[in-house]
């Protein structure tokens, strides 16, 4: 579990051809809940937040604009990672610098947790389903989103060495310590599905695909992806190759098995 940048607009330092991106990104996704795929998550959460709800954020990092917006509306906000640097996260109610197999939380303790682009990055992510069911009460859910490996993103990413990814990632202007290793254990619609059923969860998966953030390198890119984002969402047939996976698994009375 590593904090990570999850930012889906522009990033800074961004090539050459920053300004005509600018443009272009704001000609075509003047509406941040149709082009950021951070934004569409977030309000899915906050639509199905309870009143005063005790959130668990797994992998917080150092902060994220939408935190601010939780804190504002729940009892509590709670952040582990095992990176130190969630300590200073000033979104938080409480930071912890811990595992998330080693929660020193009482079982039923949260009404919602939260895994934002962590699972891709982890060797058992069924395990941080199976934490996750533990700390959350009945009733409650686990919210995560994650790359979509039948994405153009997610192809290139699977074919291509970390180095390859810290170099491109360098040139989208993210720095080289923030983008870390993936392994994408649970990175389709259906091996999310199975493992939620598996722990007895109740399951909803939607796909999301909005600016084509991973096409800024130049403007042509840019439109073909664009053009991209307008197919997979217009043709109900394709939604399995938008970019991101989100998803929703919810604690009925029986679940807290093992997997």
């Amino acid at each position: 579990m590593m904090s990570r940048d999850k930012g889906a607009s522009l990033p800074s330092g961004a090539p050459s051809h920053g300004r005509s991106i600018e443009r272009l990104e704001r000609r075509f996704y003047p509406d941040p809940r149709v082009g950021d795929a951070d934004e569409a998550f977030i309000r899915w959460v906050e639509e199905n937040l309870p009143e005063r709800a005790d959130v668990l954020e797994i992998g917080a990092g150092p902060g994220r604009r939408w935190e601010r917006r939780l804190r504002s509306t729940s009892r509590s906000v709670t952040g582990i990672d095992i990176d130190p640097v969630v300590l200073t996260n000033p979104s938080l109610t409480r930071a912890l610098m811990v595992d998330f197999r080693a929660m020193p939380f009482p079982d039923e303790s949260f009404d919602v947790a939260i895994a934002n682009n962590v699972v891709e990055h982890l060797d058992d992510p069924a395990a941080l389903v199976v934490a996750a069911v533990r700390v959350l009460k009945r009733g409650g859910s686990l919210f995560i989103k994650t790359p979509n490996l039948d994405h153009y993103v997610g192809l290139a990413s699977r074919l291509t060495p970390h180095s390859f990814h810290v170099s491109f990632n360098s040139r989208r202007g993210r720095p080289p310590a923030e983008t870390h290793r993936t392994l994408y254990l649970m990175n389709t619609a259906k091996a999310i599905r199975r493992c939620g059923i598996k722990a007895g969860l109740d399951v909803e998966v939607r796909t999301f695909e909005g600016s084509p953030e991973y096409l800024v390198a130049h403007p042509a890119l840019y439109l073909a992806g664009v053009l991209y984002e307008r197919v997979v969402n217009a043709v109900p047939f394709l939604s399995r190759f938008r970019c991101v996976l989100m998803a929703r698994l919810t604690r009925g009375p029986g679940a807290a098995r093992s997997l």
